[in-house]
């Protein structure tokens, strides 16, 4: 550490390159929560290096005393994407040296997330058909796989009905402000169950997130069932993938998701999934199938 100090004494440090680095994101709209993510995260390089490293060997050693900390591998993945981002940034904007190119991501257990079952969600949508802003919220959210930061603060000024069909504008969180198609299906059930302009609102005004939170358990309680709003996008990715042969691309630009490393775990899924799937595509299960309707239509 102190010969590093002596080598740069009139370098920038780390803090001082990380600040910038939010700065600049704050500066392009970026919302308060990633702002967090961002501090959190690049606050363990900022720790461990006064200046910053520019060969891989400083930031493996970090790697390596994170694993010793017993942090889970996800907080080491977010640790590893937010350097990789912040060098990334460096690199275009000071041409400083990236050593992340030479450093591969921290392995994950790949696993696939808990999701409803096409049963489950046409329980759940059942349950509350009486409770209609209930309703409302389990289809938009099943049938875009936004987050529930992404709703929150949502009018009607934000949904369009165009020659194509219904539309709704998502607003920036996690990722940036995008568009979404909505099923004429979704547009009843929040025409029925959001009537006044602000989508969400409860006695005290527009829901917060953390009403819509529990607005969307109270849906899940009408069915016997427990999660959170998560669960939902979790439910539309799966279902997207395999009730009607949804593809990966598609999927991640309803979705918001910036790379298909992000999707490709909802291709795990449960058997049940698995042999649906394979009864549909498998081509002998093809020939078959044209067997019984060309015998059907010779006997016709």
């Amino acid at each position: 550490m102190t010969m590093r100090r002596r080598q740069q004494p009139n370098a920038p440090t780390t803090w001082t390159i990380v600040e910038d680095f939010i700065r600049t994101r704050a500066a392009r709209g970026c919302s308060l929560k990633y702002e967090q993510w961002l501090r959190y995260t690049l606050g363990f390089l900022v720790r461990a290096h006064p200046y910053l490293p520019t060969t891989p060997e400083p930031l493996e050693d970090l790697a390596a005393s994170l694993r010793s900390r017993k942090l889970s591998a996800e907080t080491r993945r977010d640790i590893w994407a937010a350097q990789r981002r912040l060098y990334n940034w460096a690199e275009q904007r000071h041409g400083t040296p990236n050593p992340m190119k030479q450093l591969a991501a921290p392995l994950r257990k790949v696993t696939t997330p808990r999701y409803l079952t096409r049963e489950q969600l046409e329980r759940v949508i059942a349950a509350n058909d009486n409770h209609p802003r209930e309703n409302a919220l389990i289809h938009l959210l099943a049938d875009t796989g936004a987050r529930i930061g992404e709703i929150a603060g949502m009018t009607w000024d934000d949904v369009t009905v165009g020659d194509d069909g219904p539309t709704a504008l998502l607003r920036p969180g996690k990722t940036d402000q995008r568009a979404v198609p909505l099923t004429q299906q979704t547009l009843a059930a929040l025409r029925r169950g959001c009537p006044q302009h602000h989508l969400w609102h409860g006695k005290r005004g527009p829901l917060t997130t953390h009403g819509l939170r529990e607005l969307f358990q109270t849906a899940l309680a009408h069915a016997n069932l427990k999660g959170n709003p998560h669960l939902m996008r979790h439910t539309f990715a799966v279902r997207y993938l395999t009730d009607r042969g949804g593809d990966l691309i598609s999927l991640m630009r309803i979705g918001g998701w910036k790379n298909i490393e992000s999707v490709q775990l909802y291709l795990g899924l449960d058997m049940r999934d698995v042999r649906r799937q394979h009864a549909l595509h498998s081509p002998i299960a093809f020939i078959y199938a044209r067997r019984v309707i060309n015998a059907r239509e010779a006997t016709q």
